[in-house]
Formats: structure tokens, C-alpha cells, sequence
């Protein structure tokens, strides 16, 4: 759903008229103004004035240049009276409320498909400081520090060197 009135212009018109034409969304409200041609000011005549030239428009499939200086038709047409303004309703946001939920009650979002919460494999796979291999079982204990980068480890004690001197505020080498 999209509310629109005649207080949008230029890109408000331009909006509403594309979500309309696209079919992305149903508009309500009111007309909007219909200013959407852009003019340059960049003209500079001898004697200090500017010179506005229309120049930039918006063409639409099924309102074709329309829109400019008539403005883009809602779907649903829905004005709000001086007595609504008054007491503070809005019955524009009340008919594009009623529209989004009745729309939503007679096509409900999609499900997702179920996720497999099960790994694919026999067992699962290692956790982060999980030894693997050969002999790796419960008795052989966890590593002090696995890590995932390409740049290798050293020594028996399984810590990344990269990671070790970075935390020693050498900057590291890889």
C-alpha cells in the first residue's frame, strides 16, 4: 500500500504513478499536484539573470507524459474531510490498513522451507579447538586456538603465529 494526497509533487507524483503502473503497490489517497518537469537554472544571460528551461520529464507505459501538470490517480480514491482533520482521524491510513489486511488474509505470506537441522554427513563436523583425524578422540583434548586463516600455524601448540604476535603489538606477519 501507498497514501499519497496533493501535497506530493515532483518525485511524490513520480512515485506514486510508478508503483501504480509497475503493480507494486495499490495507491490511496487523493490526486497528487502534477509538478514533475525538472528545469535547469544554470543559464547565465549579461545582464545577471538566470534563464529556466523545462527539461526533465517522466513518461509512464499507461499514463504516457500524463502526469505532468495532472498528477498521478490513486487506485482507491479516499479524502480526508475538514472534520476528520479536525478530530485527528486519518481515513486514508485507515482504508490503506483495511486494504493491506484484507489483501494479506486472501494471499498469506509464503512458508519457508523447512531447514535441515541435521548435518549431512555421518558426524558432525568439527567444532572451533576440535582435533580431527587419526586418533583424534575425546582423550586427545581440544587446541588451544583454531584458526580458520590460510597463513598456517606453528609449532606443536596449534596457535596461530599471525594471530600471536598481532596480540603482541608487532603487527603481525603472514
Amino acid at each position: 500500500m501507498a497514501i499519497t494526497d496533493g501535497y506530493a509533487s515532483s518525485g511524490g507524483d513520480l512515485l506514486a504513478q510508478a508503483l501504480k503502473s509497475l503493480g507494486v503497490a495499490t495507491v490511496v489517497g487523493t490526486r497528487t499536484w502534477g509538478g514533475v518537469i525538472g528545469c535547469d537554472v544554470r543559464y547565465l544571460l549579461v545582464d545577471g539573470t538566470l534563464v529556466a528551461q523545462p527539461k526533465y520529464a517522466g513518461w509512464f507505459a499507461d499514463a504516457g507524459w500524463g502526469v505532468a501538470n495532472h498528477g498521478a490517480e490513486p487506485d482507491v480514491e479516499v479524502t480526508i474531510a475538514p472534520h476528520d482533520w479536525a478530530a485527528g482521524r486519518d481515513p486514508q491510513l485507515d482504508a490503506a490498513v483495511s486494504l493491506a489486511t484484507e489483501a494479506q488474509e486472501q494471499h498469506p505470506p509464503a512458508v519457508p522451507p523447512a531447514v535441515r537441522t541435521d548435518p549431512p554427513g555421518p558426524e558432525p563436523p568439527p567444532t572451533l579447538g576440535q582435533r580431527t583425524g587419526e586418533g583424534a578422540g575425546a582423550a586427545a583434548g581440544p587446541l588451544p586456538f583454531a584458526c580458520r586463516r590460510p597463513h598456517g600455524h606453528t609449532g606443536s601448540t596449534g596457535r596461530c603465529r599471525w594471530r600471536t604476535e598481532r596480540s603482541a603489538g608487532n603487527g603481525g606477519s603472514r
